[in-house]
């Protein structure tokens, strides 16, 4: 069974900015054509506005937490307070009790007695102030912990995006574009650089559906059915465990390399009457041999054969091999 297509890279990484700024460092290796291993770094983005956000975040976050600790050391001192005031109100109620005992015995005037009653009342509305204040205070905890909380993910917000100023490539690729230099403001989801990684290649053989159902029907019988549904037969494909061969004409010479069938395409084109078949082929590029095997690159019309195991038990008319 045979098909051809375009060899694309199995995977792309696209180094789209999260923050905006200025460039401040491009790697001199970034451009057409290059190889860069994972985890290089491919530019930066002045970091300046990033930190001095940090800075501010971290700072708001210390102020909080102190406001929380100036409030717990706040709520000891009333209690403490609380209960020494409680104490003198006691005191003057027992003195008010003795005085008016003393004016109903004679031996004190009424103004005494109004003395002493201004003293307790003025005591419990002490009392009562301090009462209030700790009853406040934990609304007020609980505004403080918001506050700190918001703080504390402000400074991750900025920690994030201070980080988010160096662009690093996540898996070994081979620079297909460039957009971006030294000293150019950079917006955020703007594409500064698309890159194709070099583990896998993809080639999509556009494959006659009448093929793929008479493979089916030989290679498993009971999974010919699956050949109008794309998602089912990708499972069906799979568990065959077809081969595959990708090869390039050179007119006077050919170049292949071994692939395995991955999956179909979601849809049949409906004028051909073909379904794409995504061959993938490991090692596409650092299989490469100078000289003698190039790299499988993004952009070859390749021809693709595809077949399924040995299948016994089945009868060849004699006609059919003269």
């Amino acid at each position: 069974m045979t098909g051809f297509g375009l060899v694309a890279p199995a995977e792309t990484f696209e180094a789209i900015a999260q923050v905006g700024g200025t460039v401040a460092w491009v790697n001199p290796e970034l451009a057409r054509g290059a190889v860069l291993p994972a985890g290089a770094e491919l530019l930066r983005i002045a970091p300046d506005d990033y930190d001095l956000a940090l800075a501010q975040a971290e700072a708001n976050t210390r102020a909080a937490q102190a406001k929380l600790a100036e409030l717990a050391v706040s709520a000891d001192n009333q209690r403490a307070a609380l209960e020494i005031e409680r104490d003198v109100l006691t005191l003057r109620a027992d003195e008010l009790a003795r005085v008016e005992a003393l004016r109903e015995g004679g031996s004190r005037a009424q103004a005494a007695v109004d003395t002493a009653r201004a003293a307790w009342l003025a005591q419990r509305q002490k009392v009562q102030s301090i009462e209030s204040t700790l009853a406040l205070i934990p609304s007020q905890r609980v505004g403080l912990e918001a506050n700190t909380a918001a703080a504390r993910a402000a400074g991750e917000t900025a920690r994030l995006n201070r980080a988010r100023t160096t662009l690093t490539l996540p898996f070994a690729a081979r620079v297909a574009q460039v957009s971006v230099e030294e000293g150019r403001f950079l917006r955020v989801g703007e594409v500064a650089a698309v890159l194709d990684g070099i583990a896998q290649a993809e080639v999509e053989a556009q494959i006659p559906v009448t093929e793929l159902r008479r493979l089916l029907r030989l290679a498993a019988p009971d999974a010919a059915a699956f050949a109008a549904d794309p998602a089912a037969m990708t499972a069906v494909l799979r568990g065959l465990g077809l081969g595959a061969q990708v090869r390039l004409d050179l007119g006077d010479d050919a170049l292949s390399w071994p692939g395995r069938v991955d999956r179909v395409s979601d849809t049949i084109d409906p004028k051909t009457g073909t379904l794409g078949v995504i061959v993938v082929v490991d090692a596409a590029y650092t299989s490469a041999v100078p000289g003698a095997q190039p790299p499988l690159t993004k952009g070859m019309f390749v021809e693709v054969g595809i077949a399924g195991r040995p299948v016994s038990g089945l009868a060849v008319p004699r006609s059919a091999l003269w």
